[in-house]
Parts: C-alpha cells; sequence; structure tokens
C-alpha cells in the first residue's frame, strides 16, 4: 500500500477489490477489526463472499489475458 501522505495515488487497498483477505477475515475467523482497516463499515458474511468472488474472477480475467498475449508471441 502506498502512503497516501507521501504519494496521494488512490488504490484499491481496504475495498471490495483488495486481495488482501481483510473482508473474509473479519467476517468468517472473527479476526480483529483492525486486521482489516475498514473504516468503520459492517463486514458480514456476504461482503466477504462478494470480497473472495470479484478477487477470484479479476484473476481468472489476468489468467485467461496472460494466456491469449503469451499464445500470440509463440
Amino acid at each position: 500500500m502506498l502512503n497516501p501522505r507521501v504519494l496521494p495515488i488512490p488504490t484499491v487497498s481496504y475495498t471490495i477489490l483488495s486481495p488482501g483477505g481483510g473482508y473474509p477475515a473479519v467476517a468468517w475467523l472473527g479476526a480483529p477489526r483492525r486486521a482489516a482497516v475498514l473504516n468503520g463499515q459492517e463486514i458480514g458474511a456476504s461482503a466477504a463472499a462478494v470480497n473472495l468472488l470479484v478477487v477470484l474472477a479479476c484473476t481468472a480475467v489476468l489468467l485467461a489475458v496472460a494466456r491469449k498475449w503469451t499464445e500470440r508471441y509463440r
């Protein structure tokens, strides 16, 4: 994560797109809320499931693009 005081660039950190695992850890494993700085949001099982599905979908898209890219240059 970039320090917003040093370089104010928006990132996906601490959002539903973050692959860090904060949402599932808080919702399903009972991790302390400070494990995922969520700005006071209530994190339930549905938010954790959406986070997991979004991360997996983005991973699948990136892998598919990488496969097409590498097949093009063989």
